[in-house]
């Protein structure tokens, strides 16, 4: 309601990673010093315990996947917002 009073609306982008391989790495990279609220460092921990990792967008969500250049997801997410 405050949103709408104040003429702002929300706008939700859910980024993946589709590469596993990429996820394990930078999870290996974050084991090396992890931030306090990191607490999962290990991606087949990762797996094991969430043990389904898909993650299904809300509708009118934009879904931007990490593996993709970073120009490229900053078009697609501006592009969204305008």
């Amino acid at each position: 309601m405050w949103l709408e009073n104040q003429k702002y609306s929300f706008k939700s982008i859910l980024c993946i990673c589709s590469d596993e391989k990429t996820w394990a790495d930078r999870l290996n990279i974050r084991k090396i010093d992890p931030l306090p609220n990191q607490m999962i460092t290990d991606f087949d921990e990762l797996k094991k315990y969430y043990t389904d990792l898909s993650t299904k967008p809300f509708d009118g969500e934009l879904v931007v996947d990490t593996v993709e250049a970073v120009d490229s997801i900053i078009d697609k997410a501006i592009a969204f917002l305008q």
